[in-house]
């Protein structure tokens, strides 16, 4: 399935200018995101202290600004971070530990591509894909993890499949949330299988530079389980208006210990590893 999502979907679909994007963001306003990055480390590190792991899963581990290679590599005798394409900067940092692997996967399972083809056939045959078709179940990390950790990825595993399909397919706000749901409600599946911790925002707080008007948007579309420790944050994500014009954005962030339920693995997808 991953070798399908070459660089020139993945580019369609959005996915290297919001990686950019993400980095610029950081660049220009790292010192207003310094509490956020602080509390995830301290967060992961709370949760890891006193377990002996041999194999970590990171998922969303993007340019690792939360959890910097001379942190992770330490955590557990091997750590492998999963994403849709890894940033080549960071696949030569990870170099010099010899106990990091980067995985490319698509974590929804298959809803990145199910997507792609979907806008293909609406524009050849103006037929609209069923969302329930887009949504696609049963990812499996061949890596047996002792521990999993989601970071800042919910909240974005549907949103930009969601925002490219909308592009191109007139599906209503109900479709659409659907998707989201669907999808993160997999994803929390997922970290069920084995104990896990998920860091992710949940709200958007939106105030004009202007009239200092707010409004506030959901970011995440389903309840997230607490099953152990847990803790909630503010990150001051943009302050000058960059990412919402004439707004300024703060996300409501929360983290939480996820217990494993002991369901095994459903048959599904089980993801070939890209290892670089």
């Amino acid at each position: 399935m991953i070798n399908i999502l070459t660089n020139r979907v993945l580019r369609k679909m959005g996915y290297f200018d919001d990686r950019r994007g993400l980095a610029d963001r950081y660049a220009s306003q790292a010192e207003a995101w310094d509490e956020h990055l602080q509390n995830s480390r301290n967060f992961v590190k709370r949760v890891l202290e006193g377990r002996q792991i041999d194999n970590l899963i990171i998922m969303g581990s993007g340019w690792l600004i939360d959890l910097p290679p001379g942190v992770i590599c330490q955590m557990a005798g091997n750590i492998y971070l999963y994403d849709i394409a890894h940033p080549s900067q960071i696949i030569h940092e990870i170099r010099r530990y010899g106990n990091i692997k980067a995985v490319t996967a698509d974590v929804t399972g298959g809803s990145i591509l199910a997507a792609y083809q979907a806008v293909q056939k609406y524009r050849r045959t103006g037929i609209r894909t069923e969302i329930g078709k887009i949504f696609q179940t049963g990812f499996q990390p061949d890596v047996h993890a002792d521990f999993m950790i989601s970071l800042c990825l919910l909240s974005q595993l549907g949103s930009l499949i969601s925002e490219y399909l909308v592009k191109y397919i007139p599906y209503d706000n109900n479709e659409i949330m659907e998707l989201n749901r669907l999808i993160e409600s997999e994803h929390i599946r997922l970290l069920k299988r084995v104990p896990s911790c998920l860091i992710t925002d949940y709200e958007e707080v939106l105030t004009d530079l202007h009239s200092g008007g707010e409004e506030i948007r959901k970011s995440i579309h389903i309840d997230v389980p607490q099953s152990g420790q847990f803790m909630k944050w503010d990150w001051h994500f943009d302050m000058d208006g960059s990412y919402y014009p004439g707004k300024k954005v703060l996300l409501k962030v929360l983290a939480t210990e996820i217990h494993s339920d002991g369901v095994p693995p459903r048959q599904g997808v089980k993801e070939t590893l890209q290892f670089f």
